[in-house]
């Protein structure tokens, strides 16, 4: 193939780490950040006689992402008995995956029936 600057790879770095190479078109690609702040982002043409053309910006990330809640069952305890006709109490711990989201509800469930609380 001759040196007629048919491009070869697409090299795209975020935060200076390459996190994807493309050697066809199209020549797109998807990343994320773990955490807030101002990140330079780099895409690197190279043609098949070796010339790169550099093409830099930089993306500012805020807040968070949300993450998934946690629930713990403290009530009843493991392995409990419980007789037919007999009241008891659930009690469920349950936490926001972070700062940026909330619990919009709980949900019990036993066979057939259904509570929300």
């Amino acid at each position: 193939m001759p040196n007629d600057g048919t491009i070869t790879s697409v090299t795209f770095l975020a935060d200076g780490d390459v996190f994807a190479t493309r050697n066809a078109a199209p020549y797109t690609a998807t990343t994320s950040f773990d955490r807030p702040g101002t990140f330079p982002i780099q895409v690197i043409a190279r043609d098949n006689a070796g010339n790169t053309t550099t093409v830099a910006t930089t993306v500012t990330i805020t807040g968070t992402a949300l993450t998934t809640p946690t629930v713990r069952l403290t009530l009843p305890a493991g392995s409990q008995t419980v007789y037919a006709g007999q009241r008891f109490v659930f009690e469920a711990t349950v936490t926001a995956g972070n700062s940026a989201s909330f619990i919009s509800r709980s949900i019990f469930s036993l066979t057939d029936r259904l509570w929300v609380r």
